[in-house]
């Protein structure tokens, strides 16, 4: 059973805390799924917030997840030129991700989730992000 003590949602990401409830033991937790802006100098503008939130609320058990359209690497993008703009994209993405203290979960199969309809680019714009804490439980 889950009861849902917050919603808040910001641009580009919904983010929902509550209590999950297991044989009598309930344990506060929250999941936030993105959707992050295409458009470069809007991309950390939700990651910024996440964050912020993340350092406001006293919770460890955190799931960040969805369509982050960032890469952490070069490596995550093939057939799209890396230009300076995607380094500093790629710095403040990792950056996020070390404020929040979250691990990215490893995919299985694959190595991209978003493919342009002709296949020549591609990239892991998606993922799921877990606190350590999470990953225990």
């Amino acid at each position: 059973m889950f009861n849902c003590t917050k919603v808040q949602e910001g641009k580009g990401f919904l983010l929902v805390c509550g209590v999950y409830s297991t044989v009598g033991v309930g344990v506060l937790l929250v999941v936030v799924n993105v959707h992050g802006p295409c458009t470069n100098n809007e991309k950390s503008t939700p990651w910024n917030e996440i964050a912020d939130i993340k350092r406001n609320l006293s919770c460890t058990l955190w799931c960040i997840m969805g369509d982050f359209n960032a890469v952490k690497k070069v490596e995550e993008r093939k057939g799209i030129g890396i230009s300076s703009g995607n380094y500093r994209e790629m710095e403040l993405f990792n950056n996020f991700i070390e404020q929040c203290e979250v691990f990215d979960i490893s995919m299985i199969g694959g190595k991209f989730t978003w493919f342009r309809p002709n296949g020549r680019a591609k990239s892991r714009i998606n993922r799921v992000l877990v606190s350590k804490d999470w990953l225990k439980r």
